[in-house]
């Protein structure tokens, strides 16, 4: 009987969860990806959820730190751009300087910079690109590679 107790409770516990964290692109959903390699897989919904998380999260630090918001067209510009360059886990966006640095070529940039508007996609800054993902999804992208 307890067990049975324990259980709807914990059952219970996760539905008020889901509810408030809502249906579809959620942090859990977005959470979930980025724990499991699939950052490549992430929607523009769930990158707008990252991001507001940093907002909530940088208000709350002393001294507060300012996180810029995303609009939907760059959030949809980042989930592409982290589609079509295979960028799924953490360690491949600790990547992106170095492989910018090394001369490799990136898609999706010119809608980078559609959306972004400080991108040149034909000489893009490996350290501003970084910080950029960074701040818009939370996954660490930078990692002091030095120059460029």
């Amino acid at each position: 009987m307890k067990a049975e107790k324990t259980s709807v409770k914990l059952a219970t516990g996760l539905c008020m969860l889901i509810m408030t964290a809502g249906c579809g692109d959620n942090i859990l959903t977005a959470a979930s990806k980025i724990a499991s390699d699939q950052i490549c897989q992430l929607s523009a919904n769930e990158i707008k959820v990252l991001n507001q998380t940093l907002i909530d999260l940088g208000h709350q630090q002393q001294p507060p730190v300012e996180v810029p918001s995303i609009t939907d067209l760059q959030a949809a510009a980042i989930a592409n751009f982290l589609a079509v360059n295979n960028f799924c886990t953490i360690e491949d966006l600790q990547n992106l300087p170095t492989r910018i640095r090394a001369g490799e070529q990136l898609n999706g940039l010119d809608e980078l910079a559609a959306a972004f508007g400080n991108i040149d996609p034909n000489n893009v800054n490996p350290d501003d690109l970084a910080h950029l993902l960074n701040q818009s999804i939370g996954a660490s992208s930078s990692h002091g590679n030095g120059g460029g």
